[in-house]
């Protein structure tokens, strides 16, 4: 099924078909050139090229180039469907524990293969594009772009995630920002650490319930870096339940209690804005019970 994007030229000056694709639209010079070579560009319903110069008014539409089919894996696929979908892009709730894309075990599931299998059973041949993948261990809301276009707009354009975490101690202040630039620890193939020469990394919370033992947060980032909340929150001593990487204790697994809540972002075609949330899961209350009854009985 080909993918086509239109728009309706509402600029004064006459440009090209290329210049308004990578001026106005974000296309990549490496789209433009495989567009050149596989897609298919009209204007007002005749053919037409990159080299065509568009006016007020027109309607200019492009079919993309195919991209690489995904593969459905010969692996346990968990049961899951997007909560919204269009021709695009889609919105799931990825579990904890589960991988957004495939790693180095062939035989680990991902939510990549939910994908691809609800894909298959629609007759969509589509591509898989993570749009800001979330860990392994954090559950949540995930954004997957269904053509490279609509990821690069997304990335462009930014979008807003705002997390829940649970965290041990009472935080003070309640609500406060955390800037603390970030880098690979050299000594960990996985672990992250603040550090001057880091890339800058922000982090704004606010505290929703603080118990005896641990604090429920809601927490917002300015920036994406790797492991960001977990390693912001342990900077403060104060790390995430299940979280041993960064200092937090075990209560149930090493699955730290981390959660995509809240998802904003403009449509990377229609410019429409979309708000989606989702509730933190049954096992945060479940850990909160958990960690204060410890703390009563002692």
């Amino acid at each position: 099924m080909p993918v086509i994007c239109k728009w309706r030229i509402s600029t004064e000056a006459e440009l090209s078909v290329k210049f308004y694709l990578k001026k106005f639209e974000g296309v990549s010079a490496r789209m433009l050139a495989a567009l050149k070579q596989s897609g298919f560009i009209w204007v007002n319903g005749a053919s037409a090229n990159q080299g065509t110069i568009l006016q007020s008014g027109d309607e200019l539409a492009v079919r993309l180039p195919d991209e690489k089919q995904p593969v459905l894996r010969d692996v346990a696929i968990p049961s899951l469907t997007p909560v919204y979908e269009d021709d695009h892009l889609s919105v799931w709730i990825k579990p904890a524990g589960l991988l957004t894309l495939p790693g180095r075990d062939p035989e680990q599931p991902a939510l990549y293969d939910s994908v691809v299998k609800h894909y298959a059973s629609q007759g969509w041949p589509g591509a898989v594009h993570a749009a800001g993948r979330l860990d392994r261990g954090t559950s949540g809301l995930q954004l997957i772009a269904k053509h490279r276009l609509a990821k690069q707009r997304l990335e462009r354009d930014g979008f807003q995630r705002t997390y829940q975490a649970l965290v041990t101690g009472c935080l003070s202040p309640e609500a406060n920002v955390i800037e603390q630039p970030l880098k690979p620890n050299p000594n960990s193939l996985i672990e992250q650490m603040t550090a001057p020469d880091g890339k800058y990394a922000r982090t704004s919370y606010r505290t929703l319930k603080c118990g005896k033992q641990l604090t429920w947060i809601e927490a917002l980032i300015a920036t994406g870096r790797t492991h960001q909340i977990r390693v912001h929150l342990s900077h403060v001593n104060h790390p995430l339940i299940n979280d041993a990487l960064y200092g937090g204790p075990v209560i149930t697994d090493n699955t730290p209690a981390l959660h995509a809540a809240e998802l904003v972002f403009k449509h990377p075609m229609t410019k429409n804005t979309f708000h989606f949330e989702s509730p933190a899961p049954a096992r945060f209350e479940t850990l909160w019970d958990k960690v204060e009854q410890q703390h009563g009985s002692t």
